[in-house]
Order: C-alpha cells, then structure tokens, then sequence
C-alpha cells in the first residue's frame, strides 16, 4: 500500500476506533543504513530487500492490521481495533526480531537494521498527520539512541520516553 492509500485508510481507522471506543497504534520503521545497500550491492538488490521487508511486516500482523510503503527506505503499520496498548510494544519488538534476521539474496546473506517508532491513539494524537508526525520523531529518536530498536513517544506528546534498556 503506498503513502496516500495508507493515510485514507488510517484515517478511516481512526474513525472507526473512536466510534467504538477503541484504541490504535502507529509503528513507523526505518531500515539503518540502507543507503549503503544501495550504494554498495546496487539497487536492483536494494529493491529486493524493500519486497522482502514488505513481505515479512505483512507476515507479522493481524488481519485488522494494515500496513504501507511510505517512501524510500519507510514503512508503517497501523495496529487496528485494540483494547489498549499493553502489548503494543512487545509486538513492535516481535517485528524487529522478524525484520533483523538475515535476509537471503543471490547467495548472500544481508543483515538489516531498522529503527521503530511508535505512536499511540487517542492518547498521543487524534488525527492522521500529527500520528505520523508523533511516530516520525520517535523513529528518529530510536535511530539516534543506536538504530536496531523500538522507541515509543510518552503520553505527553513533546516528551518521550524509551522502552528499551
């Protein structure tokens, strides 16, 4: 799903979660140090990796989930229809671990960093732009901790806290 596909459907989730009183989460990833794949192996490998990594999020999510292609070396999944967030975090390392095994390309393997952010509604932010912008910064925040991680923004939306050790 690309960029414009992806925010009309969360959208439509964020309606749907707040007519039923339910809660979402926005994981937004990043692949570390993907440029020097491209620039290294080439990017017809680079495109390779990009499929493989769509592949496993698919993988990795619920029917109710939903996830897109936002640009580059960006993806996010939008967990859909939760009760609360209690295992929003687990499920963000449960992606990571997915993601960070090597991937298998014309007979080599190739490990993959990536760094999540991750943004929760209503809590955080109530609509579309400000969600993504809310996980944006907490993905960079997780690629500048040390990449290879999850890092959740805090309940007030300027200050965050890592759930990572």
């Amino acid at each position: 799903m690309n960029r414009r596909a992806f925010k009309q459907q969360l959208s439509h989730a964020l309606i749907k979660a707040k007519r039923s009183n339910m809660k979402l989460a926005l994981l937004f990833f990043d692949l570390d140090k993907f440029k020097e794949i491209n620039d290294t192996k080439g990017h017809e490998v680079g495109d390779l990796v990009l499929q493989e990594i769509a592949q496993r999020l698919k993988g990795s999510i619920r029917e109710s989930d939903f996830c897109g292609r936002l640009g580059g070396d960006e993806f996010v999944v939008c967990l859909d229809l939760l009760q609360d967030h209690s295992g929003v975090i687990n499920k963000a390392y449960q992606m990571l671990e997915k993601l960070q095994k090597p991937l298998q390309l014309n007979q080599e393997s190739l490990e993959i960093g990536v760094s999540i952010g991750v943004a929760l509604y209503p809590e955080q932010a109530t609509q579309v732009p400000e969600l993504l912008r809310i996980a944006d910064e907490a993905m960079y925040t997780a690629k500048h901790q040390s990449g290879n991680t999850v890092y959740c923004a805090h309940q007030d939306k300027h200050d965050h806290t890592s759930l990572v050790s």
